[in-house]
């Protein structure tokens, strides 16, 4: 298992493959784009945002971003394609 942590600039190349997973954690029935919009990139431009991202045999298997100075953070784990997978999200005011 190789792990990673990246910052907004960092994390920007890497939205399809995390939105693959989060679709298979979550069952979104929303596409990329709209994906994108909607927490990706809002959160991505938040001060602060930091992505977290798993890989086994060079496969993201999971993922999970945070933005202190908001209190916003989400996870996700699974693998596209797998039968297991987790998520939690959680949002402080």
């Amino acid at each position: 298992m190789e792990c990673a942590v990246r910052d907004a600039a960092g994390a920007q190349s890497l939205a399809t493959e995390v939105f693959e997973v989060y679709a298979v954690v979550v069952g979104a029935d929303v596409g990329l784009e709209a994906w994108r919009e909607s927490p990706w990139e809002r959160h991505r431009a938040r001060t602060g945002f930091r992505l977290a991202t798993a890989r086994h045999g060079g496969r993201l298997v999971g993922s999970a971003w945070a933005t202190p100075a908001s209190g916003v953070s989400a996870r996700s784990c699974g693998s596209p394609g797998s039968t297991s997978a987790c998520m939690r999200g959680t949002a402080r005011s």
